[in-house]
């Protein structure tokens, strides 16, 4: 029931991910979506969180968000 439930949550901040601009960004790779989700719960609030679920994709996410200048932590 409470993976059920962090499902839930984890797809409406995916789906209402939209960077505020005041926030720093934080992008977390790991292959686990538990952990995925875990992290971006705990760093949601403070940062504008980019989760990546591959090592390749991460780097790609990288390279595409460096080039639009952003700065990621």
């Amino acid at each position: 029931m409470v993976i059920v439930f962090l499902y839930v949550v984890h797809n409406i901040i995916v789906m209402s991910n939209h960077p505020v601009p005041d926030k720093k960004t934080v992008m977390i790779c790991d292959d686990e979506r538990d952990l995925l989700l875990l992290f971006g719960l705990a760093l949601g609030p403070k940062y504008n969180v980019i989760q990546v679920g591959s090592g390749k994709d991460c780097i790609d996410k990288f390279i595409k968000e460096k080039n639009r200048g952003n700065k990621i932590l």
